[in-house]
């Protein structure tokens, strides 16, 4: 019976989203900036609630297109990694 719930769970390919999250994520992105920590550490924070999100930029930011030599594991790094601008274009591609 467990095996058979754990295959269920890693069956889901989506993960439905809060729409608040969206709207608090949506705002925070309008005052990022990568070199202010309070504003990273907030939106970082905000993010991880956003399993999805956090999934796509770890993705991105672990991809081969930025070069980064180590394994980015946690969304703060990921966003340190990324430009503002892009940051804020996956976000407004990401939540509906």
């Amino acid at each position: 019976m467990f095996k058979q719930i754990v295959q269920e769970i890693y069956s889901i390919d989506h993960i439905p989203s809060f729409p608040i999250i969206h709207d608090i994520i949506i705002e925070q992105s309008r005052y990022f900036d990568s070199s202010d920590k309070y504003s990273l550490q907030i939106l970082a924070t905000t993010i991880s609630y956003e399993p999805t999100l956090t999934l796509e930029f770890l993705k991105i930011a672990n991809s081969d297109s930025f070069g980064y030599k180590g394994k980015i594991s946690n969304i703060r790094e990921a966003l340190l990694i990324l430009e503002e601008e892009l940051v804020i274009f996956i976000i407004l591609q990401m939540i509906p």
